[in-house]
């Protein structure tokens, strides 16, 4: 409606305007007419009675026809508008279906992505890794030393991890990470870089899921004071998309705190003591090796954490560190950080 009404409005505008040319014209042919008439009663001749009003029609007529062209090219601009108005009406909806179709498509395919990867993921924990839920499951606590250190030494789960099978499949494994209370539980890989690993699963498909990464410059046997773990955050909550449940509801972190890490010849029990949301290159990606610089580094993380768990006590010995990170929204170079601090080791047997 507004677009009719618009080119109402200024077909109105056009005949006002030739309306007032005629009138114009029509004054000024009087005007002229006066003063040949004034001419001729000062005496002009016949003659030159006759040429004057000749002139006056042939300038009239050219005035004219003047404005009657340029009243037609308006006149033919509106008809073009109104064509390209006509086509718009019919482009605009079958580019707006063309794009919900495309983005339709995409959410497919990355759907599909995410059943590909957890299905590929889940086919190595029930294949390549042993007990973890009968372990959940008793009451008795398993471990990985003699029986007599049983009194000296707590609770440790025990996965039974099939690190050579794993290789065989993928030489840049390193570990296994898993966390009950979440139920998350993958493999760990560590390549020359870190970003290969953010597009390509375990397995070598590239997939946008990923895979759970050790950094590039950690040591692969964790004895770094701060060893850094990377993975997505995946929507559907697979990879590291499920740390975020921990800013969600805290009581999660306070029932079952503990991180556990496996590679080849260790088993590694962590305590959650921090997670909050930071930046990319900020001073919680930051490495370490004198002590001075490990309380430094606390003293930041309390100033960031959200957990109220954090106890100062946890830190006399300065154990070493895992720190987890993951993406925090889409496009975004916020960052969930969860720090764990490590409790426990075992030489597995």
């Amino acid at each position: 409606m507004l677009f009719i009404k618009t080119r109402t409005s200024n077909k109105c505008r056009v005949f006002n305007k030739n309306r007032q040319a005629i009138i114009d014209i029509s004054k000024n042919m009087k005007k002229r007419k006066n003063e040949t008439t004034k001419e001729l009663q000062d005496g002009t001749t016949k003659e030159l009675q006759d040429a004057t009003i000749k002139q006056v029609k042939e300038e009239a007529k050219e005035e004219l026809k003047a404005e009657a062209k340029e009243t037609k090219g308006k006149s033919g601009s509106s008809k073009s508008d109104s064509k390209f108005m006509k086509v718009m009406d019919v482009l605009v909806p079958v580019i707006c279906a063309i794009v919900f179709l495309f983005s339709g498509v995409q959410l497919m395919k990355t759907l599909d992505g995410y059943r590909q990867a957890q299905s590929e993921y889940d086919a190595l924990e029930g294949q390549y890794v042993a007990n973890k839920d009968a372990i959940a499951s008793v009451a008795e606590p398993v471990y990985y030393v003699d029986q007599e250190e049983r009194e000296d030494r707590p609770m440790f789960m025990n996965l039974d991890v099939d690190f050579a099978s794993l290789k065989a499949i993928n030489e840049d494994v390193v570990g296994w990470i898993y966390i009950p209370v979440l139920e998350l539980s993958y493999p760990v890989v560590q390549g020359e870089d870190n970003t290969h690993y953010l597009h390509y699963t375990y397995e070598g498909t590239a997939n946008s899921c990923g895979s759970i990464f050790l950094d590039s410059e950690t040591a692969a046997d964790m004895t770094d004071r701060n060893s850094f773990v990377y993975g997505h955050n995946m929507r559907n909550g697979s990879m590291f998309g499920s740390l975020k449940q921990f800013r969600k509801d805290p009581y999660l972190a306070e029932s079952n705190p503990y991180v556990y890490y496996y590679t080849e010849d260790h088993a590694y029990k962590y305590k959650i003591f921090a997670y909050y949301i930071t930046q990319v290159g900020s001073k919680s990606y930051f490495n370490f090796n004198a002590d001075s610089q490990y309380d430094t580094y606390i003293d930041y993380v309390a100033t960031c954490n959200e957990y109220t768990g954090f106890d100062e006590n946890d830190f006399a010995t300065r154990k070493n560190i895992l720190t987890l990170s993951t993406c925090s929204g889409q496009h975004s170079r916020n960052r969930m950080i969860t720090h764990a601090i490590l409790v426990d080791d075992y030489v597995v047997e």
